[in-house]
């Protein structure tokens, strides 16, 4: 009610309740840094999400948060670094996923994309999805639709899967 109402200070006062009754609750902690942030608290906001990444060090999604308002702090290489942090802890984050290739490429740094879903690939061949993110990255950096790059785009992916294979039997 208070955020609908845009009551700065009643709205942060019933975040940081709920986030005192249940401190590792990720969307109260979310709801009150974006509070923060809209009152230009951003010191606030980040430690906010920083005292739940520390409650919390094993879910991505409170990474995810801190590189989200790091982002719309102008502060694009600490956004990218947490949501790597992010990726690394949950890579189906799908969100974070997304910030991840959206950022790359507005910061033409798309390779970096491309290298970690062919880390999933070298780390994790048996699971149907790093494959389909390598596809999806390697789609997205070369979106020519002919046969050819298409081609290429399968090869890729096999020798990385043989890649893949060939270090899980060693």
């Amino acid at each position: 009610a208070h955020r609908a109402n845009k009551n700065g200070e009643p709205e942060i006062d019933a975040l940081k309740r709920a986030v005192e009754l249940l401190p590792t609750w990720t969307v109260a902690r979310k709801l009150l840094a974006e509070a923060h942030e809209r009152s230009q608290q951003i010191d606030q906001a980040k430690a906010v999400l920083q005292q739940g990444i520390s409650r919390a060090p094993l879910l991505g999604v409170g990474y995810l948060d801190l590189a989200e308002l790091l982002w719309r702090q102008n502060d694009p290489d600490e956004a990218i670094k947490k949501v790597r942090q992010a990726l690394k802890l949950d890579f189906n984050l799908n969100d974070a996923w997304a910030r991840f290739c959206d950022w790359c490429a507005l910061l033409d740094r798309f390779d970096e994309v491309v290298t970690l879903a062919r880390e999933w690939t070298s780390k994790r061949p048996g699971l149907a999805r790093s494959w389909l993110l390598l596809a999806q990255a390697l789609q997205w950096q070369n979106p020519r639709n002919d046969e050819d790059s298409e081609k290429e785009r399968i090869d890729a992916c096999s020798v990385a899967f043989d890649e893949g294979s060939e270090e899980q039997t060693s």
